[in-house]
Order: C-alpha cells, then structure tokens, then sequence
C-alpha cells in the first residue's frame, strides 16, 4: 500500500498583497485628488453664475468627461507594468514557498530526493508562462476598471444633487464617499487576487513538478468561514486534474483560493 506524504500548505505570501494594496491605494488616493481638483473649484464658479446661466449640468458633464480622460490616461499608463510586477512577485515568493513544501516532504527519504521534483518545479515551462499571462490580464482588467466604477457612482449623485439645488459642499461629500468605496473595493482586490494568482501560480507549479494529488487545507483567520470548506472539503485530497465544487449552492467548481474571500490553500500530496 503506497505511503502517503502530504507538504506544507502553500500559503500565499502576505508581504505581495501589501505591497499590492499599497500601489492601489496610491492610486485611488491620486484618484480621489483629480476629482477635487476637477470638481470642487469650478463647480462653486458654476453655482455663482448659474442665476444667469442655467448650464451648471452640461459644464459638469464636460468636467466629468475630462475627469473621466485623465484617470483613463493615469490608470491605462500604470496598469500592464503594475499588474506584470505584481504576477511577478507572486510567482517568485510562492516558488520559495513550493521548495519549502517540497522540502518537508523529502525529509530523509532517498527516494524522493532522486524524484527530481524540485528541479522540475522550479523550471519556467510554456504552461506556467500561460498561467501568469493569464493572471496579468485579469489584473489589467480590474485595475483599469476602479476609476470606471469611482466617475459611475460620482456622476450619478452630482446630477441627483444639481437638480435638488446642492451646494458645493454635496461635491466634496460625494467625491469622500465614492473614494471610501474605491479604496475598500481596491483593499480586497489586492487580497483577492493574490490569493488566486497564488493558487493558480502553485497548482501549475505542482503540474509541471509531476505532483498527481493535492490536499484542500482550510485555513483560520476569515471571520465568515465557508462552512462547506471548514467541515467537507477540509482534509480532502484530491487528483491535480480535479477540480471539486466548491459552493454546494451554486455547484461551481473551484480550488481553494479562487472564490470571493476564500482563504483555504492547497497542499502538495505524494505517493512513495
């Protein structure tokens, strides 16, 4: 009966999602200082002449266009660079975290020394270029789409606040407002995805190191477990080619790591 080793859990490395969370928030922060700038100051102009000039929401329109244009221009400019150096990092701090695995599990036994398992897994392979291409675009794409929904939620309260007569002050109100959402959106994006990236970057990792079998280990620390990770799939172990549901409700199918929030992780499984 064949002996069963399981590696340490491949944890995602913390350090990468702060520094991803810091790069965001420099750039929400940027975000929310382009809208004041934008906003704020010509809208009093506007209000003073609008006695004469009813025209305060076609100016603000061309405002918001404007706005619109700078924070696509800042955001496109730093996208694909800030998203690639962020798969970067992903793929070589969960390499040293693979090796440690992989360490443990060699222990003293000679014949898992001579497996070739960390040669194998630490070799750039065509795969493994396609799984990081991968994560890069999503990255771009989500990036690219915080000052898209930061104008979206701005542009509908200014208009709502024009018509009902608001003062300046709604301006300034509105722009703090959609600036907390972005920030908090962009908090869980950096914890989100390098939580995937991770998972993703690894599973790969265990594929091309010729690991057949992982294990799906629920980790503590998310303060609304899925009950289904903790109680079912916790412990489970499972072939590298399958991929278990993961929500009982909606039947989709994930690995750990991949869902919403999901903190779980998985751990590599050899047989000797």
């Amino acid at each position: 009966m064949p002996r069963i080793i399981v590696g340490k859990p491949l944890l995602p490395n913390k350090g990468v999602e702060l520094w991803y969370r810091r790069k965001l928030f420099a750039l929400v922060d940027f975000m929310k200082k382009a809208a004041l700038r934008e906003l704020e100051a010509p809208y009093k102009e506007l209000i003073g002449e609008a006695a004469l000039d009813a025209s305060v929401s076609s100016q603000m329109r061309i405002r918001l266009n404007k706005l619109v244009i700078e924070l696509e221009l800042k955001f496109g400019s730093m996208a694909d660079d800030l998203a690639a150096a962020f798969v970067s990092r992903v793929e070589k701090q969960s390499g040293f975290g693979f090796r440690a695995s992989l360490s443990f599990m060699l222990g003293g036994d000679e014949v898992l020394r001579k497996a070739g398992f960390l040669k194998a897994g630490s070799s750039m392979t065509q795969p493994m270029r396609e799984t990081l291409k991968a994560a890069v675009a999503e990255n771009v794409a989500l990036i690219k789409s915080i000052p898209e929904q930061f104008v979206s939620g701005l542009q509908s309260k200014i208009y709502q606040s024009i018509n009902q007569g608001g003062g300046v002050g709604t301006i300034a109100k509105f722009v703090q407002e959609r600036f907390k959402v972005s920030k908090n959106r962009a908090f869980w994006l950096a914890f989100d995805q390098n939580n995937k990236a991770s998972a993703a970057v690894n599973a790969r990792r265990m594929d091309d190191a010729g690991i057949t079998k992982w294990k799906w280990v629920h980790t503590a620390g998310s303060f609304k477990p899925r009950d289904y990770h903790r109680d079912v799939l916790n412990g489970q172990v499972f072939s590298m080619g399958e991929v278990p549901i993961a929500d009982p409700k909606t039947r989709e199918r994930a690995r750990p790591g991949f869902l919403i929030n999901c903190r779980c992780v998985a751990a590599p499984v050899i047989e000797v």
